[in-house]
């Protein structure tokens, strides 16, 4: 898989701090992944990172016939980054909007390894996608 480091653009927002948004590096068939990093502090961010089913797919958190999808995400910080947490699985998850979120320390890169599961609308179809790639916290 290629590997593309995602330079995030950073958006003022007053006195609220600074949001930045990376894109998927390797986007799947049928689904892609999203970084978005929020300022929180001097050296300080909030990191949310989500899966995003392609058109015609929905994010699948378990249901009859899939009772333990394989969700999981690992993170892999860079020189100068401190994360609260590296390893995440279902349980982790926001199924509301299916992201995963961690506080950051620091600037520079982090790597990531996700598994996401999504399905067809019709539920006639479902896929495990792997996904990999990078994004810069300024």
């Amino acid at each position: 898989m290629k590997k593309i480091i995602i330079t995030a653009i950073i958006v003022a927002l007053g006195a609220i701090g600074t949001f930045a948004t990376a894109s998927q590096a390797d986007d799947g068939k049928n689904s892609k992944m999203k970084a978005m990093i929020k300022k929180t502090g001097e050296s300080k961010s909030k990191i949310a990172i989500k899966g995003v089913p392609n058109k015609g797919m929905y994010a699948n958190f378990g249901d009859k016939e899939n009772p333990a999808p394989p969700w999981k995400l690992r993170l892999t910080p860079g020189k100068g980054v401190k994360l609260q947490k590296t390893q995440f699985k279902l349980a982790d998850i926001n199924r509301k909007n299916a992201t995963f979120s961690v506080n950051a320390m620091g600037k520079g890169t982090v790597g990531y390894e996700a598994v996401v599961f999504v399905c067809n609308v019709k539920k006639t179809e479902c896929f495990r996608e792997a996904h990999k790639g990078q994004f810069v916290i300024k």
